[in-house]
């Protein structure tokens, strides 16, 4: 319900203004403390990246190239913030590793130690992303068009 169907009502005689007021502002405070969250982009990142996940590539280019989407996705759910974005992306990520350490490197013995410093690595950069995320991701949106950007806050506010 809108502000003009209100000042409609008030005129057909239904509501006082008073009323109409006050059920404006009731409205309004039920708006801002209702959840923003829905499953809709959990379903688009999961039908999305299912799928792209489930195809298969004989070619190391193109498994080097979903490990790439995934690293992008990791990054625009950072930039956007949404976690679910980073979440499927971080998933993806350990898929290629996991593809990466069955297939490719069976039979090395340094792989598992590059492996556990990679994960080393991205638990230092999660302990520090947690620490300086909002200076982080303001020097992420800086390279977004003013557009976005005004989008992103407005619907951070």
């Amino acid at each position: 319900m809108n502000r003009a169907q209100l000042d409609e009502a008030v005129r057909a005689g239904i509501l006082s203004a008073e009323q109409a007021g006050r059920l404006e502002a009731f409205l309004s405070q039920g708006a801002a403390q209702t959840p923003r969250f829905s499953f809709v982009h959990v379903l688009y990142c999961l039908g999305g990246w299912g799928g792209l996940s489930l195809m298969r590539s004989g070619s190391e280019l193109g498994k080097f190239l979903y490990l790439m989407l995934n690293v992008g996705m990791i990054l625009t759910g950072a930039l956007l913030g949404r976690r679910v974005f980073a979440v499927f992306g971080g998933l993806g990520v350990a898929g290629y590793l996991g593809y990466l350490s069955h297939r490719v490197f069976r039979d090395s013995l340094l792989f598992p130690f590059a492996l556990s410093a990679i994960g080393l690595a991205i638990i230092a950069i999660g302990v520090l992303w947690q620490r300086r995320e909002a200076q982080w991701s303001a020097r992420l949106r800086a390279f977004l068009p003013k557009a976005l950007r005004e989008l992103l806050e407005a619907r951070a506010a």
